[in-house]
């Protein structure tokens, strides 16, 4: 486990959902980078403490996308996928602008136990660019009404900074892709803890 990931949220045993957009996308746990941990991590604690569900596979289809890194023609074996927001609609989701970080992250690491729902064995080469990397999903009603739910929510106010207050106050890791600490979050997403705190009470689903 890479140390950054940990930081950025990615607790052992992975949930479901990780598992179901790993096998979609038909990479491993190394291919991906801290910042799309990260981006998990948000859309994850989103969905369950202020939209009031579990986290919905079309819903994240609908905002993000899978590329490779540093070239599609020849990814880099450790971090060589990264997830991004779709251009098109980004403007419905979240505002937050997560940090960036070189390559020094690959240097530190820890070993965990892979037991309950554990990750496959690790394969050696880098990740291989799929179609479905770039798939926006089937969208469909349930999409349509949850977009409309997080117009309401941008409406009151309720960004990034909110969400990402709201999981390290609450510090539920097991089963989720949550944060790991409270000083990361500052630094990754600057917040204001005076300015989101009186704000995050009144739309956190318990």
């Amino acid at each position: 486990m890479f140390c950054d990931f940990a930081e950025r949220g990615l607790a052992m045993p992975a949930s479901e959902f990780f598992h179901a957009l790993r096998q979609f996308w038909g990479i491993q746990l190394h291919h991906l980078t801290p910042q799309s941990i990260l981006h998990l991590s948000i859309f994850t604690h989103f969905c369950k403490a202020f939209l009031g569900i579990l986290p919905h596979f079309h819903l994240f289809l609908h905002f993000f996308i899978l590329v490779p890194i540093s070239n599609a023609s020849k990814p880099v074996v450790v971090g060589g996928c990264e997830l991004v927001l779709r251009p098109e609609t980004r403007d419905k989701y979240l505002s937050y602008e997560p940090a960036g970080k070189g390559v020094e992250w690959k240097n530190f690491w820890f070993h965990i136990g892979n037991f309950e729902s554990p990750l496959p064995e690790r394969t050696p080469g880098a990740p291989q660019v799929r179609a479905c990397w770039m798939s926006t999903g089937p969208g469909g009603g349930q999409v349509t009404c949850l977009l409309n739910a997080i117009a309401k929510l941008k409406e009151k106010g309720i960004t990034g900074d909110h969400v990402v207050f709201s999981f390290v106050s609450h510090r539920t890791l097991q089963h989720t892709i949550y944060s790991a600490t409270e000083s990361f979050c500052r630094r990754s997403l600057k917040i204001r803890r005076n300015s989101v705190s009186a704000t995050v009470s009144n739309f956190v689903v318990d």
